[in-house]
């Protein structure tokens, strides 16, 4: 029951969009099978392969009664289906929820149940990726190997980025630079633009969730 239901979660994002992770591309059975049962260790699995979140479903189905329909014996079961999306970059969790579908003699209540979770799911996604967007980050910036005139250069095309609300020069010393930016987006947006310099340039040597560390090219 956990591949029908998995698989419906599945088609309902890739219809809105998403991109799935190939897992047996990037994950060992040996590793997977390790981790099973584990959430922390399936979000570090997940996070190594790239992945920006961690879609777990979970379904049963619990024998209720028997029917019987126009003659016809019918076993009736219950069922019982659980999403929880987790973000692999702060291991926080973006959505969970359950449904208990109708009593029913088909699978269709675990298809519908995966449906509308799914779909919930996403809602709260993008509502959190949406707020992320919208609301500034303040990330830590520091730059190495470079001399004043060239750490001018970078702060003023720092500034012109898109995204950038505001820049603050905290300090410049033997040879590095260090700025507090507050960026409407994620560090991997910022990254992707402050990498986009060209003489002179930024080379990222490092990164944690909101901490940055380059070298000047």
């Amino acid at each position: 029951y956990v591949d029908s239901a998995s698989g419906v979660v599945e088609e309902v994002f890739l219809k809105n969009k998403f991109s799935m992770v190939d897992v047996n591309q990037h994950i060992s059975k040996q590793n997977l099978a390790r981790a099973s049962g584990n959430t922390d260790k399936l979000v570090a699995l997940a996070r190594d392969t790239g992945a920006e979140l961690l879609v777990l479903t979970d379904a049963a189905r619990y024998f209720e009664r028997n029917m019987n329909l126009y003659g016809s014996n019918y076993q009736v079961f219950r069922s019982d289906i659980q999403l929880r999306v987790i973000e692999t970059g702060t291991g926080a969790v973006i959505y969970s929820g359950s449904r208990q579908g109708e009593p029913s003699a088909t699978m269709d209540p675990v298809y519908d149940s995966s449906r509308e979770l799914a779909n919930a799911a996403i809602e709260s996604i993008l509502q959190k990726w949406s707020s992320d967007v919208n609301n500034a980050t303040t990330y830590k910036l520091t730059i190495a190997k470079v001399d004043f005139s060239v750490l001018e250069e970078l702060e003023q095309k720092i500034r012109n980025l898109s995204g950038v609300d505001n820049l603050y020069r905290r300090a410049f010393d033997a040879g590095q630079g260090r700025f507090d930016i507050e960026y409407r987006g994620t560090a991997d947006d910022l990254i992707k633009q402050l990498t986009n310099f060209k003489s002179p340039g930024l080379s990222i040597i490092g990164m944690s969730q909101q901490t940055i560390e380059a070298v000047a090219r």
